[in-house]
């Protein structure tokens, strides 16, 4: 019985930390979208088109298409900022969720930076890089999106 015991609670220590850590990635920043993925997806590719004096998508990781990564970089103010970006969710989620998400997995400016737990991101470059972000690409983003739900 106490056997059976220490078995059953092995076991369950074993799937609760299985699954605290299966599907999670890291991220610096999360942005959530009241629209679909598709549309999403339309509005970041409408944005990367009209906007190519400052934004441009990293063409090597497209044709290479990374596990739904996309890099885009943005220049700003003489610096040039990169950002590994990723749609939240699978297959399933895209199809069937109203609402969607991106998330920033890594940054940089001037090829300093990373991921959000890496040494060289001290909270005053993280905050540079998302003001950034936000400025010249999440902003554009939302206004496509606004501008895009009044033709429809």
């Amino acid at each position: 019985m106490i056997t059976a015991m220490k078995y059953t609670c092995s076991f369950l220590f074993v799937m609760i930390f299985i699954l605290s850590c299966a599907g999670t990635h890291g991220f610096i920043q999360r942005y959530k979208f009241n629209t679909s993925k598709a549309d999403l997806e339309q509005a970041i590719k409408s944005v990367l088109k009209n906007n190519t004096t400052f934004l441009q998508e990293d063409q090597i990781a497209k044709a290479n298409n990374e596990s739904g990564y996309m890099t885009i970089f943005i220049k700003s103010e003489g610096d040039k900022y990169g950002f590994r970006i990723r749609y939240y969710g699978d297959e399933q989620h895209w199809e069937t969720s109203s609402t969607s998400e991106i998330f920033i997995a890594s940054a940089r400016i001037n090829g300093i930076g990373g991921k959000d737990s890496d040494e060289a991101m001290t909270e005053e470059l993280k905050a540079k890089l998302l003001k950034v972000f936000q400025e010249r690409f999440v902003n554009l983003v939302v206004q496509t999106l606004q501008s895009e739900s009044t033709i429809k």
